[in-house]
């Protein structure tokens, strides 16, 4: 009768499989984070340094529009100034001429 039969493999439970796939996902993070953190450390650095320089030029062009539109108020201004003006002259030459 006989001989008896042994697995080639040793029998894993469940929990030995478990502890496996997390040791091997806890090794995997270790690993990204190691080679990941740095580099988006780095990016975060970058893309801050980019915010600060756009929101100083969105200033320097809010800064530049309002002068604009202030120099467009005076123009506009000066313009109906010197229509009213025509406008008091021809009545003047109308009165003459009459």
């Amino acid at each position: 009768m006989g001989a008896v039969l042994q697995p080639l493999k040793p029998d894993l439970s469940e929990s030995t499989i478990g502890e496996e796939k997390t040791t091997e996902a806890v090794s995997h993070l270790e690993r990204l984070a190691d080679y990941s953190l740095p580099h988006a450390l780095s990016q975060i650095v970058m893309l801050e340094a980019e915010i600060t320089h756009l929101t100083t030029e969105v200033r320097a062009l809010q800064e530049a529009l309002a002068r604009a539109e202030h120099r467009r108020s005076n123009h506009e201004q000066l313009l109906k100034n010197a229509n009213v003006r025509e406008f008091e002259l021809r009545a003047q030459l109308a009165q003459k001429l009459l």
